[in-house]
């Protein structure tokens, strides 16, 4: 662990909204987000335990959701208990956190509910396994430098960037202190510093399912979870940083190629699908938004789309070895239950439209395209993307000729986010 640094958490918040500042695009920063070779591979000996099947359903009676996370007075007693924390309680103490259970569950739903739907790229029992490790004073944990302490910080960082872009979510979001300083971005700060320098972190850590997953969150809010939470707060330049690092990491464990992940346990297999495809969802994005060349190469994504399997179905098999080959029979039934609403379908479309889109840009914006794009060919291209949406699943299609409360009349909130999204792309 690097060394605290003794400032004062009076300090450290009064320097945050000008760090978060100097993140953001100072040209027309609205703070407004949005709205919401051989592969190198080598098996993951860093096994998660996502035995527990916590449901993502918990409900919180909050008084004011936006409101700043609250220091709450440590009693004496409450000191011995949680001496074995005491590198987690440290980076708190240097960004001026104190954290609050219930609040922070809210947050955790609050992502799940507004974020994982559009960007299901992690396993909910198991971030809510870690949410719940947090709060466990008296339980001994393991040092920050040991292996087992290392899983511990990049899961943890994963738990706080999710919670980041929760507060994000319910922030409000405009260009004053105030929307500054409800961001998220002291816990975004946290999480990163849980992660160290990604350079002095074991080389089986940075290949892991888990550090992908965080850098995911880290764009948007762990390194994922950065890109997300980055490209949510408008920092468009530093969640594309944050991107180029996390597809070198997904290239490099290989999870572009299907031969990749075949091998895997299904549980596996399905997750860094998953992950592989928000990074693809996201990389479209970006580059489509900046005017900037994609990251990702079509000519060289083999990886199949992931299967609507849903999170009761992976927690049982999150601790088997067989394949997807070997469990056909059974992701055949489950794929054929009646089950409840997956964002899985959404992000099947998202992908075959962000592919489109790809090709669209490029035919109009790319290298080889004519300075002046003629009308028929932007007719052309408009009309293949129109038709690519009326390809989508019923319950992702808007009709504008039909009433809303009829046509969403039994669709849950994300359900309607996911086809106004899709309808409005």
């Amino acid at each position: 662990m690097p060394p605290l640094n003794h400032i004062s958490p009076d300090e450290q918040l009064k320097h945050s909204p000008a760090k978060l500042q100097s993140a953001l695009e100072a040209d027309g920063q609205t703070f407004a987000g949005e709205i919401t070779m051989n592969p190198a591979f080598e098996d993951d000996n860093d096994t998660l335990d996502h035995n527990s099947v916590v449901s993502s359903g918990l409900r919180l009676e909050h008084s004011s959701p936006a409101s700043s996370l609250h220091p709450q007075a440590t009693s004496p007693g409450e000191l011995g208990v949680r001496k074995g924390r005491w590198w987690f309680d440290s980076i708190l103490a240097q960004h001026g956190v104190t954290i609050d259970e219930n609040q922070s569950r809210y947050y955790l739903q609050v992502y799940l509910e507004e974020i994982h739907p559009m960007y299901p790229f992690i396993h909910p029992p198991a971030i809510w396994e870690t949410f719940n490790e947090m709060w466990q004073y008296s339980t001994p944990w393991p040092t920050a430098e040991s292996p087992e302490g290392e899983h511990m910080r990049v899961s943890m960082a994963l738990v706080c960037f999710c919670l980041a872009l929760g507060r994000c979510s319910i922030s409000s979001r405009i260009a004053d202190p105030s929307g500054v300083s409800s961001s998220g971005w002291s816990l975004y700060c946290v999480g990163k510093s849980l992660l160290q320098d990604l350079l002095e972190t074991s080389n089986t850590a940075t290949k892991s399912l888990l550090m992908l997953q965080v850098l995911i969150v880290r764009s948007g809010r762990a390194y994922f979870l950065q890109v997300i939470y980055l490209f949510r707060l408008d920092a468009n330049q530093k969640a594309a940083r944050v991107l180029a690092l996390t597809v070198s990491v997904a290239h490099t464990i290989g999870i572009h190629r299907q031969s990749t992940i075949d091998n895997m346990p299904a549980f596996y297999n399905q997750l860094y699908c998953r992950a592989w495809w928000v990074i693809y969802m996201i990389d479209r994005r970006i580059a489509l938004e900046s005017g900037k060349p994609f990251l990702i190469q079509d000519s060289n994504v083999d990886t199949a789309l992931p299967i609507d399997l849903s999170d009761e179905w992976m927690a049982r098999f999150s601790t088997r070895n067989e394949t997807m080959v070997e469990l056909q029979h059974e992701i055949t039934a489950e794929v054929a239950r009646d089950i409840l609403p997956s964002p899985i379908p959404y992000v099947v479309a998202m992908i075959r439209y962000s592919r489109v889109a790809g090709k669209a840009w490029e035919v109009l914006y790319g290298v080889k395209a004519s300075n002046a794009p003629t009308f028929a060919m932007v007719e052309y291209v408009d009309t293949v993307l129109c038709k690519l949406l009326d390809t989508a699943p019923k319950n992702l299609r808007y009709d504008p000729d039909e009433p809303y409360e009829s046509q969403f009349s039994t669709s849950l909130r994300w359900q309607i986010k996911q086809t106004v999204i899709l309808s409005t792309v």
